[in-house]
């Protein structure tokens, strides 16, 4: 198959198969949202199988229009320069990596908030207050001590196209691209670092309105960058 003059990799044009069905899948039927994404294991709306499904599913038009641009720009070409098998695992390395990152994210907050339940009048355990408390309650003490990442659920494959990019920046390091809100080019090796800082940086300050993963893009860059930097220890490539 191929796009203009470019053509898809095979496991490239099953991933973006596979994201735009779920997508459309979804807004045909909103009630599989809370079965396909990923939803902290402290709620009664955890299934393990959404630690796969969550990669496949997006939020609006946007957020899988970036996702799917950014997995057939660098997704093709990585997939193209490593072959399929290697790609595969890269991009699924990520996606876990992310997870367990946000995951990680997650049980901090569920452990600062363990904390003040149990030092509170009426103390309690955080699994019984998200479980048995009302839900308005557990919402509004969870924003007001800033642990609002556990009831809300991770879904995309962003993850999994940072720890592309990561690997994209590690092998061809002074390739140029550009940042859409940049005008002019930057090298690889300097846009990755950007992007993962301003994740680190969001991460620690959340601002009001952002239901950005941060800690998830973080965790898919580093995986992916650890992983290809274990794949050429002993074969080192040219970068260019």
């Amino acid at each position: 198959m191929r796009i203009g003059n470019t053509e898809l990799q095979p496991l490239t044009k099953f991933l973006l198969f596979a994201n735009i069905a779920v997508f459309i899948l979804v807004q045909m039927n909103s009630d599989l949202f809370i079965y396909l994404a990923a939803f902290f294991p402290g709620l009664d709306y955890f299934i393990p199988t959404q630690i796969i499904t969550h990669m496949f599913m997006h939020e609006g038009l946007g957020h899988i229009f970036f996702n799917m641009f950014g997995l057939f720009i660098f997704g093709n070409f990585l997939e193209r320069v490593l072959g399929s098998k290697k790609f595969g695992i890269l991009y699924f390395v990520s996606g876990f990596g992310a997870y367990a990152l946000h995951l990680a994210s997650q049980y901090y907050d569920f452990y600062e908030l363990n904390q003040y339940l149990a030092a509170s009048s009426e103390p309690m355990t955080a699994a019984y207050f998200l479980k048995f408390v009302d839900y308005g309650v557990v919402e509004a003490l969870l924003k007001s001590k800033g642990c609002t990442s556990i009831l809300s659920p991770v879904v995309g494959a962003s993850g999994c196209l940072y720890g592309l990019l990561a690997a994209f920046a590690y092998l061809f390091p002074n390739t140029e691209l550009m940042l859409l809100f940049i005008p002019f080019p930057i090298k690889a090796k300097y846009f990755v670092p950007i992007m993962v800082g301003i994740d680190l940086f969001l991460g620690f300050n959340p601002v009001a309105m952002d239901n950005i993963a941060h800690f998830a893009h973080i965790g898919g860059a580093l995986f992916g960058f650890l992983l290809v930097i274990f794949w050429n220890k002993y074969n080192k490539r040219e970068f260019y």
